[in-house]
């Protein structure tokens, strides 16, 4: 089970850099940064994937970070993807 979730992260990671976002470390914590926007893939046991999401670098760098929607891990690994692809792409504008 921890191989596949890796594997949905990564895969979530490669759309982010594919939609524009640029890799930095804030604080030793990995963001995908887009405009003034942070985005951190996560998993989390009882909620699934989900991105949480700064508004801005002072935001990431206290640690501000708001959790978008989740998505349980029940689903495929497109579905998973997707799923948070869109989230991601409302959140750009």
């Amino acid at each position: 089970m921890k191989e596949n979730i890796e594997i949905i992260l990564d895969e979530i990671k490669n759309t982010l850099i594919s939609l524009g976002f640029e890799y930095i470390e804030v604080k030793g914590i990995g963001n995908y940064k887009y405009k003034d926007l942070y985005c951190v893939p996560t998993f989390i046991a009882e909620l699934g994937f989900l991105i949480e999401y700064a508004s801005s670098y002072d935001e990431a760098l206290k640690g501000r970070y708001e959790d978008g929607d989740s998505c349980l891990f029940n689903f495929s690994k497109t579905e998973i993807v997707e799923f948070l692809k869109d989230e991601i792409m409302s959140n750009m504008k």
